[in-house]
C-alpha cells in the first residue's frame, strides 16, 4: 500500500509540475509575443520560473513524504521525452537539437514543427525545474532544521 501511495504522490507532483505553470501564466496580464522566437522564449521562461516556484511551494506546503516525491516529478516526462527522442532519431537523421529546442517551431510556426516541442520538451523542462527547485528547497529546509537543532 505504501508503494501505491508513493506512486500516487509522484503522479500528483508531476501533474502539478505540468499543469501549474499553465494556470499561473494564465493569471498574468496578457502578453502576446509577436514573433515565433517570442513564443518559444515565453514558453521556456514561464515553464522554468513557474514550475520552479511550484516545486518550492510543494516542499514547504506538504508533509515530508509528499515533499520527497516532488523531487521525482521529472521521471514521467523524461521517459516520454526519451521515447519520443529515440523514435525521432530512428526515423530522421538531422535536426534533433533544433526540433526539440523549439527553434524549428520559432522559424516555421507550423503545427508539425511545434507539436513535439510543446507536448514533449516543455513538460520535460517543467518537470526538471519543479524537481530541481523541490530538491533545493528540501535541502535548504533540512539545513535550517539542523541549524535550529544546534541552536537549542
Amino acid at each position: 500500500m505504501a508503494s501505491f501511495r508513493l506512486i500516487g504522490y509522484v503522479v500528483l507532483n508531476t501533474l502539478a509540475a505540468l499543469l501549474g505553470p499553465v494556470v499561473l501564466s494564465s493569471s498574468l496580464p496578457p502578453f502576446h509575443p509577436h514573433t515565433g522566437l517570442g513564443i518559444i522564449q515565453k514558453a521556456w521562461i514561464t515553464s522554468i520560473v513557474f514550475a520552479g516556484f511550484l516545486g518550492v511551494v510543494a516542499v514547504r506546503a506538504v508533509r515530508l513524504n509528499a515533499a520527497k516525491t516532488a523531487e521525482w516529478a521529472w521521471v514521467i516526462p523524461a521517459v516520454i521525452f526519451s521515447w519520443t527522442a529515440l523514435s525521432y532519431t530512428l526515423t530522421r537523421s538531422t535536426g534533433f537539437a533544433t526540433h526539440f529546442s523549439g527553434y524549428d517551431c520559432a522559424i516555421g510556426l507550423q503545427k508539425h514543427d511545434c507539436t513535439e516541442f510543446l507536448a514533449v520538451t516543455i513538460p520535460l523542462v517543467r518537470g526538471l525545474s519543479y524537481s530541481a527547485a523541490a530538491r533545493l528547497a528540501s535541502r535548504n529546509a533540512a539545513r535550517s532544521a539542523e541549524g535550529n537543532d544546534r541552536a537549542i
